[in-house]
């Protein structure tokens, strides 16, 4: 797959995607600004606060950039941060028993994952890729529960997310092993 580590600095204006280059240059620091606090309008998860709520989460959440291809977590790794792609596309992935990668879900613009972990303290349950030059937001757990504490309005919205995932219609069965794992990480996705 030819996947590298997360990057945490810049794309550069050469960069296959130009658009978020240019997006990525004007935010030279770490922190969220005008640009994530736009795209968390649109998360459900977030949209329902007000400017000062939303500010609180910002003034605690980091940005990270990821190139195409570029590994941004590994099953078991640590379950520490929710991730909320502002720019760009990832997927959740599996190794199936035969060595071939199982996509779970591609995630785009808005869609958020790394909440379980952060509400059950358990490993990754998959891997996620970056399919595009990307940019995400990083919300580390002691900081989620404090703005959960905070705002218990926030954790309404990440119920009725799971709800929704829950409810949300899959392929016929499969009995092969890797259809097995692929189903228990989408319940923990």
């Amino acid at each position: 797959m030819g996947a590298t580590r997360p990057s945490t600095g810049h794309l550069t204006p050469s960069s296959p995607n130009g658009k978020l280059a240019g997006i990525m240059a004007e935010r030279p620091s770490p922190r969220p600004g005008k640009f994530a606090a736009e795209r968390l309008r649109h998360v459900p998860l977030f949209s329902h606060l007000s400017d000062q709520e939303l500010g609180r989460i910002l003034a605690v959440a980091r940005t990270r950039t990821h190139p195409r291809n570029s590994i941004i977590l590994f099953e078991n790794d640590p379950g520490d941060a929710l991730f909320v792609v502002l720019a760009g596309e990832v997927k959740v992935v599996l190794a199936g028993e035969d060595g071939r990668e199982v996509i779970l879900s591609i995630l785009k613009e808005g869609d958020f994952f790394g909440e379980m972990a952060l509400i059950d303290d358990r490993p990754r349950s998959a891997n996620v890729v970056a399919t595009a030059d990307s940019i995400l937001l990083v919300l580390h757990r002691g900081d989620f529960q404090a703005c959960l504490e905070e705002n218990p309005r926030i954790a309404f919205g990440l119920l009725q997310e799971l709800s929704r995932r829950l409810r949300r219609p899959r392929p016929a069965r499969c009995q092969r092993p890797h259809c097995a794992a692929a189903a228990h990480a989408r319940r923990r996705a």
